[in-house]
């Protein structure tokens, strides 16, 4: 292990501001279309990592809050109504064509962006996050 100096420190500093602008971009169907995730702030993650996933439901829910929350386009009130949705979350589900792997795959690229990335042969990438 070395000793980062003065020089290293601020270079690093400089690096993780440029992190946070970090984006990957997520398939979202068989096509291959994909839509843009941007890096959030530490705390926004945590409070999706906090939520309950005792039932298969509550980790969908987790990995559509991951989903919906780190892509700005799902935010748009217009696609909401394009999609029929009666809350903001539905729309996850709908833009990924209720396809429940590409949701978690999705989730599992936002956490990889964090670190967090599940490890080949685990289950739900929320889940191994929280043990």
């Amino acid at each position: 292990m070395a000793k980062l100096n003065l020089e290293e420190l601020v270079a690093r500093a400089t690096q993780s501001k440029a992190d946070k602008l970090k984006v990957k971009m997520l398939t979202i169907d068989r096509e291959g279309n994909t839509i843009q995730a941007m890096k959030k702030d530490l705390q926004t993650v945590a409070k999706t990592l906090d939520m309950e996933t005792e039932t298969t439901n509550d980790r969908f829910q987790a990995e559509m809050k991951l989903v919906y929350d780190h892509c700005q386009v799902l935010h748009v009130k217009e696609l909401q109504a394009a999609y029929n949705c009666t809350e903001p979350l539905d729309v996850v589900e709908k833009v990924f064509e209720s396809n429940m792997g590409l949701i978690s795959k999705a989730a599992k690229e936002i956490l990889d962006m964090y670190g967090l990335a599940e490890e080949e042969g685990t289950k739900n990438p929320v889940d191994d996050v929280k043990n």
